[in-house]
């Protein structure tokens, strides 16, 4: 079986301090050469801890409210 890993670096403490993230467009065009049944996980702290993404963990936030400088 053949998975899509994705490595999430600790980078920043808030949203406002990233420089540059991938926008929803971007991510379709890197998802769309990929078999729609391939499962997807995180890998944290260099792949020493991974997980697995749900539906109910994504949401969209107003950045202006919710990130503390």
């Amino acid at each position: 079986m053949k998975a899509l890993i994705i490595d999430a670096k600790r980078e920043e403490y808030s949203i406002s301090q990233i420089r540059r993230t991938l926008t929803v467009g971007e991510l379709k065009d890197l998802l769309e050469e990929f078999d729609d049944e391939t499962p997807i996980y995180l890998s944290h702290d260099d792949g020493y801890t991974y997980c697995g993404i749900s539906s109910n963990g994504i949401e969209e936030i107003d950045t202006d409210d919710n990130d503390e400088e």
